[in-house]
């Protein structure tokens, strides 16, 4: 498998997205780390994802973090909102409010509604940042515009 070309590689992977029975999880896994290996940042979210939740993988809240962390670094907003919460939690890192709300925050700038509504709860609390209930009740809208129903 290591031979293959990184556009089959990535497009195997995003086989995985349209249609969950390409592959078994454990296939899944590989394809995925794969991709990963190769840069692309949707498989490197995924993978985190797969490690967090132990999906074709043995669960490592450590390596997921490692994982989220390269896709995050190249822009993705989901990678970006579940390093928030893995910051936020304490899962898999040291529990770093700061570290939460620098995460959330990319991920709300592109849009994403569960950073925003999380972002949000943060800005309600004065949690990582100054207590702002202004700033809370204009994410929360941004995310309910969004879809979001609460927090995610």
């Amino acid at each position: 498998m290591t031979d293959e070309k990184p556009d089959t590689v990535v497009s195997a992977a995003e086989c995985f997205l349209r249609a969950e029975d390409c592959f078994d999880k454990e296939d899944k896994a590989r394809w995925y780390r794969l991709a990963a290996d190769q840069g692309h940042a949707d498989a490197q979210s995924e993978l985190g994802y797969r490690y967090e939740y132990g999906e074709g993988v043995a669960q490592n809240p450590t390596e997921a973090v490692r994982w989220y962390r390269k896709a995050a670094d190249q822009g993705d907003a989901n990678a970006q909102y579940a390093l928030g919460w893995m910051y936020d939690y304490g899962r898999g890192v040291e529990q770093d409010d700061a570290e939460a709300v620098r995460w959330f925050r990319l991920a709300a700038d592109q849009g994403s509604a569960h950073a925003q509504t999380n972002l949000g709860r943060m800005h309600k609390n004065g949690q990582g940042v100054e207590q702002d209930d202004t700033e809370a009740v204009r994410l929360f809208r941004l995310a309910a515009d969004r879809g979001s129903r609460g927090l995610a």
